[in-house]
């Protein structure tokens, strides 16, 4: 579980991914595929992901992005 801070008012946050950044350049390209989805459960509250399946973290670095719908 992450925990979710941040100011303003998140509530209309819906759908929530996590993708693997395979270039490392903050932007979902196409070939990058969802490892995880989830709901953000309140203003500044819990953000649930529940991964695909499992994910190996290669050695080193690994950049992750995650994108919301309101």
């Amino acid at each position: 579980m992450l925990q979710a801070s941040g100011s303003g008012n998140d509530t209309g946050i819906q759908t929530v991914k996590l993708f693997v950044d395979t270039n490392a350049n903050g932007v979902v390209d196409d070939n990058e595929v969802s490892i995880a989805a989830g709901t953000y459960s309140q203003d500044n509250g819990n953000l649930l992901l529940q991964m695909s399946a499992p994910y190996a973290l290669p050695v080193g670095q690994t950049d992750l992005l995650v994108t919301y719908d309101f």
